[in-house]
């Protein structure tokens, strides 16, 4: 659906419009858009079950937004001087925080939201379920509390720059200062970010 930015019922009326597609796919019949959300929300869990790889050296983690209009803000605004007393439109957001695999770049684990949310709320989630050995984020995450989890419960190296320095990441137990040789991983994160906006656009479907 998100290739073909259709939303479930879009694909319904796309079966219908290629009945030769439906033969190669064994449909003896067009299905209802329910039977769609259904059958998507078990893939979710199998690719789940298949992706459940959680296990790697080092995580990268951060997040992206995505557009949930298909036309563009600017044609989607009231003019208040041409058309007064309107409001302006809010624009409509999906986030997605992931955490990857630096060495492999797979998506380990994610989590989606429909609103604009702070980057922290989602770090724990994200990592709660991993082994690794650290993990590396911007100064977005950076917080006594996430540096804490992730010593403490994850026994890995957290590698966040602070917000108020330069090239400082903080300290381990001992006040033993934090090697942040590896930072440069995090542009991997990003690279997955470009990959997925590429391949399914700025404001998916689905």
């Amino acid at each position: 659906m998100q290739k073909l930015k259709l939303t479930t019922r879009g694909v319904v009326s796309f079966l219908r419009s290629n009945p030769s597609l439906c033969m190669e796919f064994g449909l003896l019949r067009i299905p209802v858009h329910t039977t769609i959300v259904r059958f998507v929300s078990k893939i979710k869990n199998i690719i789940g079950l298949l992706l459940g790889i959680r296990q790697a050296a080092s995580v990268a983690v951060d997040a992206t937004g995505f557009e949930l209009e298909s036309k563009s803000f600017y044609y989607r605004n009231i003019d208040k001087q041409l058309f007064p007393g309107f409001m302006r439109k809010t624009k409509r957001y999906m986030k997605l925080s992931i955490a990857i695999d630096t060495d492999t770049q797979q998506i380990m684990t994610y989590k989606i939201r429909k609103k604009l949310r702070h980057d922290t709320l989602d770090f724990k989630h994200l990592l709660k379920k991993i082994t690794c050995k650290q993990v590396i984020a911007d100064k977005g995450y950076d917080s006594k509390t996430n540096r804490k989890f992730v010593i403490n419960k994850l026994r890995a190296i957290p590698i966040i720059p602070a917000r108020c320095h330069t090239n400082f990441y903080g300290y381990l137990r001992g006040k033993m200062k934090i090697d942040g040789k590896n930072y440069h991983q995090r542009s991997k994160v990003e690279t997955v970010f470009s990959v997925i906006k590429r391949k399914y656009g700025f404001n998916p479907k689905g």
